[in-house]
């Protein structure tokens, strides 16, 4: 059972006990000799390690340890209940948890944060509503206040291995291919570039781009004002992700479990495992070896 702490609605001050904290360092097979400072090389440290050791998971709202009401979802978003499923249960999780984990990490080893929320870009869709959680995160050995990065250990497919800095620098992530963030403009994202905010005065928009290891081309896939969310913000992303009949994830059952050098998806009773952005293996799994096959291949227990 965790102890993590949850004093206030403001999600920057939640906080690991000592206890938790090196439980999830042996989940991520981590060692520090001694406490890590707050600087960048912690930070990616600790972003690689989690991306490749707990996995993205939408298991709890399809196979659920007990029926969901229209009132109560499958999923908590209690600090506790994450630390306890994804730390000592061996769980994953999706982005509400999975980031809401990271940022207690942060926020225990002093690092200055702030969650924030990001809505999706999909092709034939348009901009979706704010239902992705991301983090930003000054360390404490940036050379500027305004030394910013992104951390986000909670997207799915093709999600970000490493942090990213809010000035746009590529960062190449070799097989996974490459990520950036890019500041909205007219001509690159019409419908929230530059004009389309200007009248009101609100922040710069940043999208997360990829390109795959194979490929020239970018894309985006989701973007995020840096204005700062709190725990309810956090409960409603987890109410409508979980119960929503729209909702992608009541959708979509998906898993994805990455290496530094490939990533194996789960996505609706097919499993592809990607390497240098090209589909190396597929195969089809029944709904009746689907549980089986969760725990065998990612690791995941849904019964806990």
């Amino acid at each position: 059972m965790s102890t993590a702490k949850q004093p206030s609605n403001n999600p920057s001050t939640f906080t690991l006990s000592d206890t938790d904290l090196q439980a999830y360092f042996s989940r991520l097979q981590l060692t520090f000799p001694t406490r890590p400072p707050p600087t960048l090389a912690t930070l990616n440290a600790i972003h690689l390690a989690h991306y490749c050791s707990i996995p993205f998971e939408t298991l709890s709202i399809h196979y659920p340890k007990k029926p969901p009401t229209p009132s109560t979802p499958p999923i908590s978003s209690s600090l506790r209940d994450i630390v306890t499923k994804l730390v000592h249960n061996h769980r994953g999780g999706f982005c509400v948890e999975n980031n809401t984990l990271l940022l207690a990490v942060l926020n225990t080893l002093g690092f200055t944060t702030r969650i924030v929320l990001a809505r999706s870009l999909r092709p034939a869709a348009g901009w979706q509503g704010l239902t992705h959680a991301v983090i930003v995160v000054r360390c404490a050995d940036a050379k500027d206040p305004s030394d910013l990065y992104l951390a986000d250990v909670g997207y799915g497919k093709d999600g970000t291995p490493s942090p990213l800095p809010l000035n746009g620098s590529m960062i190449d992530s070799k097989s996974h291919g490459c990520h950036r963030l890019s500041l909205a403009t007219d001509e690159t994202y019409p419908l929230v570039g530059s004009s389309s905010f200007s009248d009101f005065g609100v922040p710069s928009f940043y999208v997360m781009e990829h390109k795959p290891a194979n490929s020239d081309s970018w894309t985006g896939f989701y973007g995020f004002t840096i204005a700062p969310a709190n725990d309810v913000d956090l409960r409603i992303v987890n109410f409508f992700s979980c119960l929503h009949p729209d909702a992608t994830w009541v959708n979509n059952c998906v898993v994805r479990k990455s290496t530094p050098a490939q990533s194996m998806i789960y996505h609706g009773g097919k499993v592809m495992t990607y390497s240098d952005g090209a589909l190396i293996e597929s195969e089809t799994v029944g709904e009746g070896e689907a549980q089986k096959y969760f725990l065998d291949k990612f690791g995941l227990d849904v019964s806990k």
